[in-house]
């Protein structure tokens, strides 16, 4: 059995389903000691990987559970993957739209990120990886989404600079459609918006 203290710390936002329940899967079988947050804790959680309820929404509350996480240790990784998405056209998209995206899909990720900075920059080491959206570059029915997901871009890409000189290097995917439980919702099949 494999010693926890010494396997690195991956936190991965948004792990229940989808891309964040991949990407656990995979950290855990690939040796890493993988912690999840996620509204809710999914029933197939193996032994290997630790989930942990949060409102990311929340960000004072998300702000000081990540802190409580890194104090008792160093994380190496951070994978940034929670998300939402809304599907309104633009004369139906609100500014409350625009804000609750920009409170998930981008202002989370900050609040995770500046928790674990300060160990990160202690071990002189860190992985981040920022999830994007090939919606970055636009998409109907997408504006609070493309908006937001195009803001994790040019962040990620602020971070990596600021983030080279303590090795910590930060990296964003931007994927095209996946068949999850988030794309479905927004695509349905056989709806017009569905590509």
């Amino acid at each position: 059995m494999t010693d926890s203290s010494r396997q690195p710390r991956v936190l991965v936002t948004g792990a229940s389903r989808g891309i964040g329940r991949a990407t656990m899967r995979y950290l855990a079988d690939k040796g890493y000691q993988t912690i999840g947050l996620a509204r809710s804790i999914p029933a197939d959680a193996r032994a290997d990987e630790q989930f942990i309820a949060c409102d990311l929404m929340d960000l004072d509350g998300t702000r000081a559970l990540v802190s409580d996480l890194a104090a008792q240790a160093p994380f190496y990784g951070l994978v940034n993957n929670a998300a939402l998405a809304h599907t309104t056209d633009l004369a139906h998209t609100s500014v409350a739209d625009m804000n609750e995206a920009m409170a998930l899909n981008v202002n989370a990720c900050l609040v995770c990120m500046q928790a674990l900075l300060p160990g990160m920059r202690q071990a002189r080491a860190g992985r981040v990886v920022n999830i994007s959206s090939r919606a970055a570059l636009g998409k109907p029915n997408r504006t609070a989404y493309s908006a937001t997901k195009a803001a994790v871009i040019g962040m990620s890409r602020t971070w990596a600079l600021e983030l080279a000189t303590d090795q910590i290097t930060v990296n964003v995917i931007a994927p095209g459609p996946v068949a999850t439980e988030l794309f479905k919702t927004a695509s349905p099949p056989g709806a017009p918006q569905t590509e």
